[in-house]
């Protein structure tokens, strides 16, 4: 399953009308040519540059937080698809800028979720580089009330689901374990996800997504 898979297969459960694709100047570019608008009313697609790299006072590139100010104001959308800068830090700011312009009963989906460790430093490198993507990912979605887990596929694809469905998950992390990843540093959260990605990361198989989508769909509790 990739990216853009799920994204129609999530659009055909929900019958969402309305999708909004962001990515950065390095990020997403496979997922854009494969997605198809046939199934929305409405599909967005916006590209960012991160601090690094973006030119101020040009309009080659927008920033996320000119990409989030529009998305706001052609928002809200049902479903967004959401592969950032990879670097923890930006990956936080695009995933918290965006989960304000999806509704209430919408879905995101993230990108680079469930890395192998070699693809998953901090620091950008040339060639493929999933970053920090799949720790803010998992911090962002620990804080929200929706149902989240991660598909092992295309590098991780990370599922934040409706409002108030958090509960709708049964999944235990060991105490230990969680206040370790809350304390660690992203080195360290590296480490773990090396050690502990499965169940920190909530990682399921593909051929379970559709049984998840379909029970969150349902308000039915599900067992990881």
């Amino acid at each position: 399953m990739m990216a853009h898979e799920l994204l129609h297969r999530i659009a055909t459960l929900t019958q969402a009308r309305r999708c909004i694709l962001v990515t950065s100047e390095t990020t997403g570019n496979p997922a854009l040519e494969k997605a198809s608008s046939a199934q929305f009313e409405t599909m967005v697609s916006m590209q960012y540059s991160p601090a690094t790299t973006a030119e101020p006072g040009t309009d080659r590139y927008r920033t996320i937080d000119q990409v989030a100010d529009e998305a706001r104001r052609l928002g809200p959308f049902d479903v967004a698809f959401v592969d950032p800068y990879h670097t923890y830090e930006a990956s936080m700011v695009a995933l918290a800028c965006l989960a304000e312009c999806i509704r209430d009963r919408g879905w995101m989906i993230v990108h680079d979720c469930f890395p192998p460790f070699e693809l998953a430093s901090d620091i950008y490198q040339d060639g493929p580089w999933c970053g920090s993507t799949y720790a803010a990912f998992r911090d962002v979605a620990e804080t929200s009330d929706r149902a989240w887990f991660v598909a092992d596929s295309d590098f991780g694809l990370g599922v934040l689901g409706p409002a108030s469905t958090a509960h709708l998950i049964r999944h235990a992390v060991a105490p230990e374990l969680a206040a370790l990843w809350r304390e660690s540093d992203i080195d360290s959260k590296r480490e773990l996800l090396k050690d502990a990605g499965v169940p920190l990361m909530r990682v399921v198989s593909p051929a379970r997504v559709d049984d998840l989508l379909s029970s969150f769909l349902r308000n039915e509790a599900v067992t990881l």
